[in-house]
């Protein structure tokens, strides 16, 4: 029997290939078989190169199957994810048309585990800078918090020189309590703690909902202590800024007004959306605010309420934006 015929099952990836690859997952009863070069591996591997090299047993049978033109030498690759490696060792070989489909952000994140564990970045630069990527990386929406602790992680195993602006991305859409949630995905384990606990992006969150429900407060206040309103005055009011004197005003309606527009977004009486929503849905109900304003007198657009409504959609999305996101630990191994 031919050395060809031996390994007929194997995933052809090079046609004058000089070794087999076995990748067994015992967690799924099953192997798959590689016919690839060596060469490639170790080009694109400094892992594959050590095992490869002279100094161990896989490199010895190699160097003695390649003078003796005998068949292929085998190398068993234990515990390792086989559909990840298939898509590892098909970038390596070039053979692009096994790496066409969608990936899911599981199924991302096990690539960049194993690409973690052989060192073989480099050779996927194109598709990292894809996933690291937040207008790339696939999110469910039916599991989103899930998925963005998987592109967080992927982004951290790749060692994305952007993590701090890409996490500020992703823990805007971070329920307060995502933690929870996390701790149900054994993958998620690989993230170290600095990021996502008290010194990470929990602490980040409960600081900016901290200062946008702040915010929030303070102009109820603000109409409160005036128990009526003049007109706005700012000099820094988008509004008010051109200067033209404004003659007074006893408007008398703003802070019953300003508590109803609160509620009808249902942020009032109860505060409750600031402790389970996300910074970038709690910040979407107060942008939403100027419009909902139904609030009418004779100081028309320079009213206070009006201004200080607009202001305060404008202070919270500053607020959201100013998120500056973690930086990027060292790796956990």
């Amino acid at each position: 029997m031919g050395v060809i015929e031996q390994h007929s099952s194997a995933v052809l990836l090079d046609h004058d290939g000089d070794l087999v690859v076995i990748v067994r997952d015992p967690t799924q009863c099953k192997s798959r078989q590689f016919l690839v070069s060596s060469t490639k591996l170790s080009q694109a591997s400094r892992v594959f190169a050590t095992m490869l090299g002279p100094n161990f047993q896989e490199g010895a049978k190699l160097r003695a199957a390649q003078k003796q033109g005998s068949q292929f030498p085998v190398v068993t690759l234990e515990e390792d994810n086989i559909d990840a490696m298939d898509f590892i060792l098909s970038i390596l070989h070039s053979a692009t048309d096994r790496t066409m489909r969608s990936l899911t952000a599981e199924e991302i994140v096990t690539i960049a585990l194993q690409v973690d564990k052989y060192d073989c970045t480099a050779a996927l630069l194109p598709w990292i800078n894809a996933w690291c990527n937040p207008n790339c990386f696939p999110v469910d929406g039916r599991a989103k918090s899930r998925d963005i602790g998987y592109a967080l992680l992927a982004a951290y195993l790749f060692r994305s020189p952007d993590f701090a602006a890409l996490s500020a991305r992703y823990v805007r859409d971070l329920a307060p309590d995502f933690a929870a949630s996390w701790e149900k995905y054994e993958l998620l384990d690989r993230l170290p703690e600095s990021i996502w606990r008290a010194d990470g992006i929990s602490r980040e969150i409960d600081a900016t909902m901290k200062e946008i429900r702040c915010q929030v407060l303070l102009v109820a206040e603000d109409i409160r202590r005036a128990a009526v309103l003049s007109r706005c005055k700012e000099s820094n009011c988008a509004l008010c800024k051109d200067g033209v004197p404004m003659p007074p005003s006893r408007c008398h309606r703003g802070m019953s007004e300003y508590f109803q527009v609160l509620q009808g977004a249902g942020i009032w009486p109860s505060l409750l959306p600031f402790d389970v929503m996300p910074v970038n849905k709690v910040v979407s109900l107060i942008e939403e605010l100027p419009s909902q304003v139904g609030h009418r007198c004779s100081d028309g657009s320079h009213c206070r309420l009006v201004c200080e409504v607009e202001r305060l959609a404008q202070n919270v999305g500053q607020t959201r934006d100013a998120m500056k996101g973690i930086s990027l630990p060292p790796l956990k191994w």
